[in-house]
């Protein structure tokens, strides 16, 4: 959970043998079967479709909308429908970045 307007940069390491990304998008069902139009510009890894190899890195940088409810998500065709995915918000009742778990 991060407050409104945050700088939010998440750096992306794929330790994984198998291909992988990330995409900031809407938290809606149905949840796209990959990766395509990010919820917020800039809020996604390269190589979205395809994913990242084992020892793949990436940064993505973007602003906080003044509020919202997101899945950070694997782009990889299946991957996000397969449960690669987890909740991200912003919260204008936020005053500082932090984890929360449920």
């Amino acid at each position: 959970m991060v407050p409104p307007a945050s700088t939010v940069v998440m750096n992306f390491v794929n330790l994984d043998g198998t291909p992988h990304s990330a995409e900031l998008i809407a938290d809606k069902d149905p949840m796209p079967n990959m990766g395509g139009d990010p919820a917020i510009p800039t809020a996604y890894t390269t190589d979205l479709t395809q994913g990242l190899s084992q020892g793949g890195k990436d940064v993505m940088r973007f602003t906080a909308p003044p509020s919202g409810s997101f899945r950070i998500f694997c782009g990889v065709p299946g991957h996000g429908l397969s449960g690669m995915w987890i909740r991200f918000k912003v919260d204008p009742a936020a005053k500082s970045p932090r984890w929360v778990t449920s």
